[in-house]
């Protein structure tokens, strides 16, 4: 026979953690090794002070439903070991997530060793669960922090890791606060006012509209993908924000799209990001897309502004298409105080009507990849493109692609209208 699983400690305080964990967590200033499972108390604290506290494999950190801090030098979870608040019941209040908050002075690991990692897990059947950290160290991720659904009705929870240092993840962690269909996603923010935020895989929060993801960085920001879809019944997508003192480099796929309705209610709308470099270039190297869903959703949003220069990589293009008939597109804009050196694809199209694409440079403008802000079906209304360069001085525009603002044309019987045709505004600032 297999071994009864161990029942977990109800505790409040971490004296009652020492006291049950004294050969791992001894009664003294020494690190604090958590080996057996503890569950904390509602509105409860463990304040172990200065003291340095991992989570082993063996070892597990419960709040249930409940809300609670822990209080330490340094915090970290061992490959295999779980910090929860997960919320598994069928019935209030244990159908909802946990709330915890770790404030350290120190660093903050979440490790992985191999496939076996460290997990913080929040998911719940109503609604998902809080995790907060406030470090003065770093943080690290390279386990899986997940704040999820469990059911389709199930809503979103809350992941907030703030930094006095640097906030690293892992090519392989896994970081998501995703809703069910007839929910939001959720609430994802990194902040490191004093650091760098590099993210090393792409971060969910998906659900029936998308969720919000939010980066703060007070040195160079490093993303590999942001999903943030509305999947639900004309779903629309999420919100999302990239914000760096030095460089940000966007190096994985970023998805914001709004969905079609299979009960004919409409189209979701395309999502929203902003990016900035404050002190820095801007790269974009994969896709950017905050498209609508058909019939008649409206296109999203993306802007990208940097002090030093923007970079559109040939297979980075940005989309912000109404998908369907009715649908209109949404606007893109690059503003850069130096160069705009643009190579892939811009397209605000919409099937009513395109909108609007703009690209400000303080010096030149180098546009290769086409921009499309069509109307691009019948009676459709064409959108505008504005194209300056010399912005803070002197600067020159050229264009080595289509700019296509043009409208769809209207069929009467036996007759073929004009297509009503959008603008386009090229100042090229290179006059002495």
């Amino acid at each position: 026979m297999l071994p009864a699983a161990a029942h977990a400690i109800p505790v409040c305080t971490a004296a009652q953690v020492v006291s049950n964990d004294t050969a791992n967590c001894p009664n003294n200033s020494n690190p604090c090794n958590i080996s057996k499972a503890f569950e904390i108390n509602d509105g409860c604290t463990l304040d172990f002070g200065t003291r340095s506290v991992t989570v082993l494999g063996s070892g597990k950190i419960d709040v249930l439903s409940n809300s609670a801090n822990i209080k330490a030098g340094t915090f970290s979870v061992a490959p295999s070991g779980r910090v929860e608040g997960r919320g598994t019941g069928a019935a209030p209040p244990r159908n909802r997530g946990g709330v915890l908050t770790v404030t350290t002075t120190g660093a903050v690991n979440i490790q992985r060793s191999g496939s076996i990692r460290g997990i913080v897990d929040f998911s719940a059947n109503d609604r998902a669960g809080t995790f907060n950290v406030i470090a003065g160290g770093n943080i690290t991720v390279s386990g899986d922090i997940i704040a999820n659904n469990l059911t389709v009705n199930g809503g979103n929870g809350v992941i907030s890791l703030r930094s006095g240092g640097n906030i690293t993840t892992g090519s392989l962690a896994t970081i998501a606060a995703m809703g069910g269909d007839f929910s939001t996603g959720g609430f994802i923010d990194f902040t490191a006012p004093n650091g760098m935020v590099d993210l090393g895989a792409p971060i969910n929060a998906n659900g029936g509209d998308g969720g919000v993801i939010d980066v703060l960085a007070g040195g160079d920001a490093v993303v590999r993908g942001i999903n943030s879809t509305g999947g639900g019944d004309a779903g629309s997508g999420g919100c999302a924000s990239v914000f760096a003192g030095g460089s940000v480099s966007m190096s994985g796929a970023v998805v914001l799209n709004g969905t079609g309705s299979p009960t004919l209610s409409g189209g979701g709308c395309g999502g929203f990001i902003d990016i900035e470099a404050r002190f820095g270039d801007a790269s974009l190297s994969f896709p950017i897309t905050a498209e609508s869903g058909a019939p008649d959703g409206g296109g999203g949003g993306i802007s990208v502004i940097a002090r030093g220069s923007i970079t559109q990589a040939a297979a980075a293009p940005l989309s912000v298409q109404g998908q369907g008939p009715s649908s209109c597109g949404g606007e893109i804009s690059l503003e850069a105080d130096l160069d705009v050196s643009a190579s892939g694809t811009m397209n605000a199209s919409g099937g009513f009507g395109g909108n609007l694409v703009d690209l400000i440079a303080g010096r030149n403008i180098t546009l290769n990849g086409m921009v499309d802000a069509r109307g691009r079906d019948a009676g459709g209304f064409g959108g505008s493109a504005t194209v300056i360069a010399g912005d803070r001085g002197f600067g020159n525009v050229s264009i080595g692609s289509t700019v296509d603002v043009g409208g769809g044309r209207t069929l009467g019987i036996g007759t073929t209208a004009s297509p009503t045709t959008g603008a386009v505004f090229v100042i090229d600032c290179s006059c002495a």
